[in-house]
């Protein structure tokens, strides 16, 4: 498979960027030597926006040629109280923007997220966390 130039050679002030290009190149390795299920799915931390989402998806869609659908499952990850309590809204915003859409159509309709729990326990409490634990589970 043929890949784009290099662009990490834009970004070299930041390295949070330089982590993030050197963990897709990985991902992009893995895939070329075991096949997409080698490692096809990119879980963003501490997810609070769509944007956030939406930034993950762009950067991937720049190490990949356009006539390649991207062989990649973007994971938000909520953690936090306030992100659990977001979720829902998060993703209803994700779902209205039709080139998502139509990366989730291509990735066989299925989104993947996650809920966490750790973080939600230190930010409200063992019982708080419990309770927008169990209330995102339903909703």
């Amino acid at each position: 498979m043929e890949f784009k130039e290099d662009i990490s050679q834009y970004c070299k002030d930041s390295e949070m960027v330089r982590e993030q290009f050197e963990i897709i190149k990985g991902i992009r390795q893995i895939q070329t030597h075991n096949g997409e299920d080698g490692c096809h799915r990119y879980i963003i931390s501490n997810a609070g926006t769509a944007i956030q989402v939406i930034e993950v998806y762009a950067l991937l869609k720049g190490f990949f040629p356009k006539e390649v659908l991207l062989p990649m499952d973007i994971v938000p990850l909520f953690e936090s109280i306030s992100d659990l309590g977001e979720a829902p809204a998060v993703m209803a915003k994700l779902y209205e923007i039709p080139e998502y859409r139509a990366h989730l159509a291509q990735r066989e309709g299925k989104q993947t997220i996650m809920l966490g729990f750790s973080d939600g326990t230190k930010d409200g409490g063992y019982l708080k966390a419990n309770w927008g634990f169990s209330w995102q589970k339903k909703h």
